[in-house]
């Protein structure tokens, strides 16, 4: 298993800058016009997440979803913050993480 460690101002700006909001359309008649946010991908050209009012019945509370892809947000991240430490056989840091984290960066053997 490896571990992915993005610093939070990285990943503001990745997202920031190639995501857009969007309202939801109807499909069909049994459906209503903006009922989702739906998060549009600039780099991926489709939408890659949502986020919805859900209230299903009086007995049950209401709920805020959302939901994002997790490999188009992992490409998005990868693409845009290049910097990369390995700081170990298991841990890559991106951007200004690389700089956050007291782990050490693992070293080659020497040949």
């Amino acid at each position: 298993k490896t571990f992915h460690i993005f610093h939070k101002d990285d990943v503001v700006k990745a997202i920031s800058s190639n995501l857009t909001l969007r309202n939801s359309k109807a499909r069909n008649a049994n459906q209503m016009d903006d009922q989702k946010v739906i998060f549009w991908s600039m780099f991926h050209r489709r939408n890659m997440g949502e986020i919805e009012d859900r209230h299903d019945s009086p007995r049950h509370y209401r709920e805020m979803k959302c939901r994002l892809n997790a490999k188009d947000v992992f490409e998005i991240l990868t693409h845009e913050i290049t910097k990369t430490s390995r700081k170990s056989g298991q841990v890559i840091a991106y951007g200004k993480a690389t700089r956050t984290f007291g782990i050490r960066e693992s070293r080659s053997p020497s040949a």
